[in-house]
């Protein structure tokens, strides 16, 4: 880690350390200190170019904020706001301003064109994350192939948010748009259907590592105070299998996720194949990360109150947040028996100076 993004650590620490998130499952409502300080400190829009209204940086920096907030268990909208909503606005030449916004990828909604540079939506957003929280939704509204996208008010008359959370109490909500008029809309060149899928996903595994660190350095530490027979927990041989268990996974999520980052953020040409290798393992090892943290900690890590609780029900909750992990091992077969990436390669690790040229490895 580089000493800059060493330091936004450190600073979103700090901040997390003073504004004290709750860990309750179900959250009874976000964290919104945690958010302010986050907002005031221009950390909500990092990967955001400043000329289009971000903090700068790159999407590396934002992940590391990503992950702080996953590990600590704080509970804001930073992938939907920040990662995706912001990054998609601006790419679009879109102001989204200082409200909290979201995105939206699923459902069906009809377009009209209202005579007057405007458009007019009807239909029903699915599955939209924080839409509970936000003032707007950042709606791709057709991807053939680069994105048009429409910012949608949720306080317009016209717009439904339907009540729904996720396993965590985070507000995932339908919404039902009768008639709604929109006035800002654009094309956002740059970006096609599968880049957004892409970036959620890194996202969410890069949180979903974090969450697992959380899980196994809680379930270890527990381990080592919770005294049974007359001896801590970790002295038994069964329990020290299943903390070694637990250890090993979850290194082995945290791999797969930093190897999807930086294969992202050096724009290497075996990116989008790594991603989906990460996303595979990562969303298909939550069911074992959390069954051995709660097997471990017993009756009180399932307490509403006992922060291992916001972790766990986090990874189950993100498994399926942008695709599952079915989907991306389809996305991994694909590239290997489709675009011609070589399974060996994939496994281990690219060669260096190998190039990908229209889907095909040439040496």
């Amino acid at each position: 880690m580089s000493e800059y993004r060493a330091e936004l650590v450190d600073a979103a620490n700090a901040m997390i350390d003073r504004a004290g998130p709750s860990h309750e499952v179900p959250l009874q409502h976000a964290d919104d200190a945690v958010w302010r300080a986050l907002h005031d400190a221009g950390f909500t829009t990092l990967g955001v170019p400043e000329e289009s209204g971000g903090s700068g940086g790159s999407l590396a920096d934002a992940l590391e904020i990503v992950s702080v907030l996953s590990r600590r268990g704080a509970a804001t909208p930073i992938v939907e706001h920040g990662v995706l909503a912001a990054w998609i606005a601006a790419e679009a030449g879109l102001s989204l301003g200082d409200d909290i916004a979201t995105v939206s990828t699923k459902g069906g909604i009809v377009v009209r064109d209202d005579g007057a540079g405007g458009l007019i939506l009807d239909g029903r957003l699915e599955a939209v994350v924080w839409g509970e929280l936000a003032r707007t939704v950042v709606v791709l509204i057709s991807c053939e192939p680069t994105c048009h996208v429409a910012l949608v008010s949720t306080d317009h008359e016209s717009v439904t948010v339907l009540p729904g959370t996720d396993t965590t109490g985070i507000p995932v909500n339908d919404i039902v748009l009768s008639g709604t008029s929109v006035t800002c809309h654009g094309v956002a060149e740059n970006v096609v259907r599968d880049d957004v899928i892409r970036r959620g996903a890194l996202a969410y595994t890069t949180a979903s590592a974090a969450a697992a660190r959380a899980v196994c350095d809680a379930t270890v530490r527990y381990a080592g105070e919770r005294t049974q027979f007359g001896r801590p927990l970790a002295k038994f041989q069964a329990v020290q299998q299943r903390l070694a268990q637990l250890a090993s996974v979850t290194k082995a999520v945290e791999t797969a996720a930093a190897t999807a980052r930086a294969s992202v953020d050096a724009d290497a040409p075996s990116a989008a194949v790594d991603v989906a290798a990460a996303a595979t393992f990562v969303f298909a090892s939550a069911r074992e990360i959390g069954a051995a943290g709660h097997q471990i900690h017993g009756a009180i890590g399932f307490t509403s109150e006992h922060a291992l609780g916001r972790s766990t029900t986090s990874l189950w909750a993100w498994r399926e947040r942008w695709e599952s992990e079915d989907y991306w091992a389809d996305q991994v077969a694909s590239h290997v028996l489709d675009q011609g990436f070589d399974l060996w390669d994939v496994v281990t690790g690219f060669e260096s100076g190998r190039d990908i040229v229209k889907g095909e490895i040439s040496a």
